[in-house]
């Protein structure tokens, strides 16, 4: 919290960049997103849902820890001085009847963070940057393949209030060794914020906020929807899309590039 100046005034996302956030979440212990997988008697188990709390002991009284991880802590007799994320899933019996129980294990998988990389900006097909993996230190070579500035219509948008950034740039490049899906390029820059053309008719609005992604933009209600598209027949060829802008980027556009890793290992306990 001291690194990032964290307090009740500054803890919105809206005071930090993207990769800012990654960071953060990086830096934060009690961040974990886990994959709970149960066998009973040798079987998977089915998932139903899931929950989970947070208690943060450096959480000042104004911005209070929920009063649900404090009960959970009271329970279990968990010491309040360290940081705990209790985590509760729930499965369904592999029959109608319910078995026997003979053996239980359950195995706990992290799922995938997002680490920002290195910047790289290029200029014309055939440019390349290289970089290594933070974790395999395998190295890579990025070869750009082709540039080209698109436009989105605005028919498209299906909004009345809201005018939206249209233009955005596509780079189509290859990458040596190819590597498995763990690597992502993103534009360091933020989206143009949706500019308001006319009054809300509802109250209940939502605001529309900069966190956007590019590529293609279905209409919602007062916020796009954001999904991939197009055709990509080259093999091993990807494509990254950058910030929506409502005029063309004539500079040359500063990448970024994201890892999704995993620190740590899957691990299974022997319940029964």
């Amino acid at each position: 919290m001291k690194k990032w100046d964290l307090t009740p005034e500054n803890d919105s996302c809206l005071n930090f960049t993207q990769e800012q956030q990654l960071q953060i979440d990086l830096d934060n212990p009690l961040c974990l997103d886990i994959i709970p997988c149960l066998k009973l008697n040798g079987t998977t188990m089915q998932a139903s849902h899931s929950c989970s709390v947070v208690f943060n002991p450096c959480l000042p009284d104004e911005i209070n820890n929920e009063p649900e991880a404090k009960w959970v802590l009271k329970h279990y007799e968990l010491d309040t001085s360290y940081g705990w994320m209790i985590f509760r899933a729930a499965f369904l019996w592999t029959d109608k009847r319910r078995p026997a129980i003979k053996s239980l294990s359950l195995t706990i998988e992290q799922q995938p963070f997002r680490m920002p990389g290195p910047h790289f900006k290029i200029h014309s097909p055939g440019d390349q940057f290289a970089f290594s993996h933070p974790v395999s230190e395998t190295k890579y070579t990025l070869t750009v393949q082709k540039l080209e500035q698109q436009t989105l219509s605005q028919n498209r948008m299906d909004s009345d209030r809201w005018l939206y950034p249209t233009h955005f740039t596509t780079m189509s490049y290859t990458l040596s060794p190819e590597p498995d899906n763990d690597i992502s390029i993103h534009d360091c820059a933020d989206n143009d914020k949706p500019l308001e053309v006319a009054p809300a008719t509802d109250s209940f609005s939502p605001e529309v906020q900069t966190d956007l992604a590019c590529i293609d933009i279905i209409g919602g209600a007062d916020e796009p929807t954001i999904i991939l598209c197009g055709n990509n027949n080259q093999a091993n060829l990807h494509v990254a899309y950058s910030a929506l802008h409502f005029k063309p980027v004539s500079d040359d556009i500063e990448w970024r590039i994201e890892f999704n890793i995993i620190r740590f290992s899957k691990k299974t306990f022997l319940l029964i």
